[in-house]
Order: C-alpha cells, then sequence, then structure tokens
C-alpha cells in the first residue's frame, strides 16, 4: 500500500454551463505521488465503474447535484476515499 503521506490529491470543482444532455458539474481529479503525475490508478464516483487516470494523473468526471462518495484506487484496492459536494 502507498504511503498516503507522500500522496497529494488535488481536485477542482467547476461550474458547467451545460446544456441539458449534459451534468450540472464537472469534477476534475489530479493525482500525484511522490510529487509526479499518478498513472496506472483510477477513481471511482459513488460506486461506478473505474476510471483510469490520464498520463497525466487526472480525470475528468460529470457530477449531478448532490453529495458524492470519491475512490482513488490502484488494481482494486482503495488508497484515498473522500466526500464531496457538487451544486
Amino acid at each position: 500500500m502507498l504511503n498516503l503521506r507522500r500522496t497529494a490529491i488535488a481536485l477542482a470543482l467547476a461550474a458547467c454551463f451545460a446544456g441539458p444532455a449534459q451534468a450540472a458539474d464537472e469534477l476534475l481529479i489530479v493525482v500525484f505521488l511522490d510529487g509526479a503525475p499518478a498513472s496506472g490508478l483510477s477513481v471511482s464516483v459513488d460506486g461506478a465503474a473505474p476510471v483510469a487516470l490520464s498520463r497525466n494523473g487526472t480525470a475528468m468526471l460529470d457530477l449531478a447535484g448532490g453529495t458524492h462518495a470519491v475512490q482513488v484506487l490502484q488494481g482494486g484496492a482503495v488508497l484515498h476515499s473522500f466526500r464531496i459536494q457538487a451544486a
């Protein structure tokens, strides 16, 4: 298991001026391990299928309004979890 003290997770939650076919909010997740963008990890929101992080350690996810549970995963094991509130 990775040392979470060396794992920095930065989040940006931005409101999206979306049409009816898009989500109310977008969640940009940026994950760094030991000061470098993480790769080989995935992110799951509310227990949905995991989304792989890109080479630069990012994932963009659409969210509906409300409270959401987010997990950062490595091979299915939870490295970090947190809750966020979307508008």
